[in-house]
């Protein structure tokens, strides 16, 4: 018991290793156990990523595809997926490059790729506990850390061959540099800091620019405001926010993507539902927008319907596109509060409708919603309890939101719509930490003086603030 007394002690004091070590053995761990004990891919989208850093790695998925590619995309249906795969692998090169460099040097073999995930999987964790640490007590940000480094999901996401982990990796690390950049004064680092932050950007956008977008969004404001030199700081951020999205195409301040998806809400919504087993059914939106259109052949077909047979895909398609094109954001807001209950809480466990003629891995995704109720309310606490300490809750806070309802209107199916989640439980995790100092500080015995321990300070002058 003094040993691991001892150990725990340790553990504290280095909360970041620690959970960067715990986090790469587990995920390490079952990337072996699901290479020996599976044949093939856990998750199906793992083909594709597979697939393009293996034809990229040999040169077969240039401009002009080899007779290889051709071969592969025709076995997989149609030839115009090497059309596809190009695309692909262009929107995700953060990941898809370093993939394809392993596979290059040691050939394409799929451990390679999870072993590629696990490491940013258990960076993500780490960096989770490092940002806690500018929040809680040590003891805490090692809880927070864990929570991302032991969760199932994270841990699944992240020992597969999918871009998740990354993401998550590079959201934590932008948490990190808005937090730390709101102690610099001198234009020399803030102009450093600015240029992390696009940097940090440019990253995620070869990613998801979605997500991207969201989090420029999130991070530029707080960078702005929050610190001294606040004329410096405006000045670099909207240097940021207005070029770093020109350099990935997305017109400055990332307009023309706003413009663009804002108009594409409804069909990309229902663009996901389609095929999908759990796909969502807003039959408020439907109702008001009378969404079941006649198709040609006198059938009707309803945006919120699986759709599985590929000769009608394209008509349906063509479908949802006439129906939504005049899609105003009043009719996307009255989905929000059934898309939040969709995309943030769901599935859960104790309902049939969640776990009935579902995927094994969408019923075990249920026992996580217990966790992830907990979660917010804890988060509520600390937000309010910290709600001074700007420059550290900021970020999450503003981006947990971002990806809440955003996510609430535009996604179509549970399965999408619960992996883009997990790019928010950096935050959750962190948030719910503080909540759950607060619980536990609220036990202590009466005589011992705390009233130190949640004072803010907007001037960032955090060394005053004592743990």
């Amino acid at each position: 018991m003094r040993r691991l007394h001892d150990l725990y002690a340790r553990d504290l004091t280095r909360p970041v290793l620690t959970v960067f070590v715990v986090a790469l053995t587990v995920r390490v761990a079952v990337a072996v156990a699901s290479n020996t004990l599976h044949e093939g891919v856990l998750i199906p989208d793992e083909v594709s990523y597979l697939r393009i850093a293996a034809l990229m790695s040999t040169g077969d998925l240039d401009l002009e595809p080899t007779q290889r590619c051709l071969e592969y995309a025709i076995a997989d249906g149609t030839p115009f997926y090497c059309h596809y795969w190009r695309g692909l692998f262009a929107s995700t090169r953060t990941f898809s490059w370093p993939l394809t460099t392993l596979f290059w040097i040691f050939g394409p073999h799929r451990i390679l790729g999870q072993f590629l995930a696990a490491l940013a999987g258990a960076l993500a964790a780490a960096v989770t506990a490092r940002l806690a640490s500018e929040l809680v007590r040590e003891p805490f940000a090692l809880g927070a850390g864990m929570v991302v480094a032991l969760l199932p999901s994270q841990v699944l996401l992240s020992s597969v061959v999918l871009r998740e982990s990354t993401i998550w990796f590079l959201l934590a690390s932008l948490g990190v540099l808005v937090t730390l950049s709101a102690r610099q004064r001198t234009r020399s680092r803030l102009a450093l800091s600015a240029v992390g932050l696009g940097l940090l950007f440019i990253l995620l956008a070869w990613l998801r620019i979605q997500t991207a977008v969201l989090a420029l969004w999130c991070s530029v404001p707080v960078f702005a405001l929050v610190g001294r030199n606040r004329m410096v700081r405006i000045l670099f951020a909207a240097g940021v926010i207005v070029l770093a999205p020109v350099l990935v195409g997305v017109g400055p301040a990332a307009s023309g993507f706003a413009n663009d998806s804002l108009a594409r809400l409804g069909y990309s919504r229902n663009v996901m539902s389609l095929g999908a087993e759990t796909a969502f059914n807003y039959s408020a939106w439907s109702e008001s927008r009378s969404s079941v259109a006649p198709s040609e052949s006198g059938s009707s077909v309803a945006p919120s319907r699986a759709i599985v047979d590929s000769e009608t895909l394209t008509g349906a398609l063509a479908i949802l596109e006439r129906e939504v094109e005049d899609e105003r954001l009043m009719d996307a807001v009255l989905i929000v509060p059934s898309g939040l209950y969709n995309t943030m809480i769901r599935p859960i466990f104790w309902s049939v409708s969640d776990i009935r003629s579902v995927s094994r891995s969408h019923a075990l995704a249920g026992l996580e919603a217990p966790l992830w109720i907990i979660g917010y309310v804890l988060a509520g606490v600390g937000v309010y309890v910290f709600r001074q300490r700007v420059s550290v809750i900021a970020f999450p806070v503003l981006f947990l939101l971002a990806i809440a309802f955003s996510g609430a209107i535009t996604h179509g199916n549970l399965g999408t719509a619960f992996r883009h989640r997990g790019q928010v439980m950096f935050a959750l995790a962190i948030l719910a930490a503080a909540g759950l100092q607060v619980v536990a500080d609220s036990w202590r015995p009466s005589n011992v003086d705390d009233s130190n321990l949640y004072e803010g300070d907007d001037n960032l002058n955090q060394a005053s603030v004592a743990y």
